[in-house]
């Protein structure tokens, strides 16, 4: 009898130690499990703000990237207009240069000279050859009457 409430009593111990061990167990697991949950959920999180940072980033980069590329392109065509103008500034020293230069060859200083002198030579003779060219066109006029009237006196004579 003895044993066998020794028996029932070992038995129920090991029934309760059994039981306790496993709620222990149980609670044990699903702390950890909690726990590897929780880090699982603060790791996916963090790399969740990790991505949305970079992309974040990325977008901000992009952003800067596409202003820098507008602000490059506005220079470039600022450059390109300038050197447009700094060409034609250069053809046009060119030509200044090339007429200066064909100004002061010895030829062309005697053809100007030259030029000059004829200029100023007409300008001061044709007062004196307008009032010559009336001069003659009286005398000529005299003279044409004067024809005139000793045709008319040898046709009358004539007669």
């Amino acid at each position: 009898m003895f044993k066998k409430l020794i028996s029932s009593w070992k038995a129920e111990w090991f029934n309760r130690k059994e039981s306790e061990l496993v709620q222990e167990y149980s609670r044990r697991l699903e702390s950890m499990m909690k726990q590897v949950r929780a880090e699982g959920e603060e790791r996916l999180n963090a790399i969740r703000r990790q991505t949305l940072l970079e992309i974040e980033t990325k977008e901000n980069a992009l952003k800067i990237i596409k202003s820098q590329n507008e602000d490059l392109s506005f220079q470039q065509k600022r450059l390109d207009d300038r050197k447009l103008e700094l060409i034609q500034a250069q053809d046009e020293l060119k030509i200044q240069i090339r007429l200066i230069e064909a100004k002061a060859s010895p030829s062309s200083i005697f053809i100007e000279a030259f030029s000059q002198g004829i200029n100023k030579a007409w300008d001061l003779l044709l007062p004196v050859m307008s009032e010559n060219i009336d001069k003659l066109k009286i005398k000529m006029k005299e003279d044409a009457a004067i024809e005139a009237i000793q045709r008319l006196k040898y046709a009358s004579n004539k007669k």
